[in-house]
């Protein structure tokens, strides 16, 4: 056989070749897939403190059920636009199955264990804008994503909710009442600011032996606008049954005004997931307190009553 018969042979066999791979399916990529993060909070975009998820935020993200992918307590951190893995990624284990995920904030303890309680006080230290995001725990359950859809989104049904309770005050100038250098305090009376969060399921709740405390908070840079109202930066507290009332005390001038918070709807504890906001109206010969909302946090409305020093 001379060298163009050996050579033709050899082509042809090339050919033969590629078309049996052209026909063959595509082999499945074994390889790893690491899941993607998204995540919104229920009803808005932002936290008790009225800004967006901020950079260096972290979220602790576990896995459900019995999967072979297997995950506790993984720290993600948002950049600025999107959650990462703060350290090691959740990779999928199998193509096949559907993984359940839970997650939470603000993430807490190390990765691989996740915590069963996580201790935390709403005294008036913890109520500043700096510190206010520490006690706002949040939960997000239920989200489902696999190798080939790997993107856990922690929206819609499935976002981040606040487990805590809120207060949102808003002082009213009575008559011959100027607020400007005069409002310089309010306090809450009657609360349990002792608690914890369980992580695991997303219960808020104060210590059952906790003393009861008031909650007395400063103002200060006290502003009107053209309505003669002042809004105080919100409160978070542990959701607990007061009775379905509250003292609250305002200090104007050095006097102090004594009047009574009543929950809206009948209710009689503070519930998860709800921003109180009371108008709170402080004249000369008294104080009273309107009609309450409750706010999304999710808003409430309740009696008004009237207060006197």
């Amino acid at each position: 056989m001379n060298k163009y018969s050996l050579s033709m042979i050899f082509a042809a066999s090339l050919a033969l070749a590629a078309c049996s791979n052209d026909n063959e399916p595509a082999t499945p990529d074994d390889g790893p897939v690491a899941a993607q993060v998204n995540a919104s909070i229920e009803g808005t975009m932002t936290r008790a403190s009225g800004t967006e998820w901020e950079t260096d935020d972290r979220i602790g993200i576990s896995t459900l059920g019995n999967t072979l992918t297997q995950y506790e307590n993984i720290p993600y951190r948002y950049d600025g636009t999107k959650f990462s893995p703060a350290d090691d990624a959740i990779y999928y284990q199998d193509a096949q199955e559907q993984v359940k995920f839970n997650a939470y904030y603000p993430f807490d303890g190390s990765a691989g264990i996740i915590p069963t309680s996580i201790e935390a006080t709403t005294s008036a230290d913890y109520q500043t804008a700096e510190k206010q995001s520490g006690i706002d725990f949040l939960f997000a359950n239920g989200a489902i994503a696999s190798k080939a859809n790997p993107t856990v989104n922690f929206t819609g049904d499935n976002a981040f909710r606040h487990c805590m309770s809120q207060i949102t005050l808003t002082f009213i100038e009575g008559s011959n009442m100027s607020f400007p250098g005069s409002l310089t305090a309010y306090t809450l009376k009657g609360l349990k600011l002792s608690g914890a969060f369980n992580p695991q399921t997303g219960i808020a709740q104060p210590t059952e032996t906790a003393s009861v405390e008031n909650l007395g908070i400063t103002l200060s840079d006290v502003t009107v606008n053209d309505k003669r109202t002042y809004t105080a930066s919100p409160v978070i507290l542990f959701p607990q049954d007061m009775g379905g009332k509250i003292g609250i005390e305002v200090t104007v001038e050095g006097q102090i005004y004594k009047a009574t918070l009543t929950i809206p709807e009948s209710k009689s504890a503070l519930e998860a997931g709800n921003n109180y906001t009371w108008p709170v109206t402080v004249s000369k010969t008294g104080m009273s307190v309107g009609q309450a909302e409750i706010k999304d946090w999710t808003p409430v409305q309740g009696d008004g009553t009237t207060a006197m020093m």
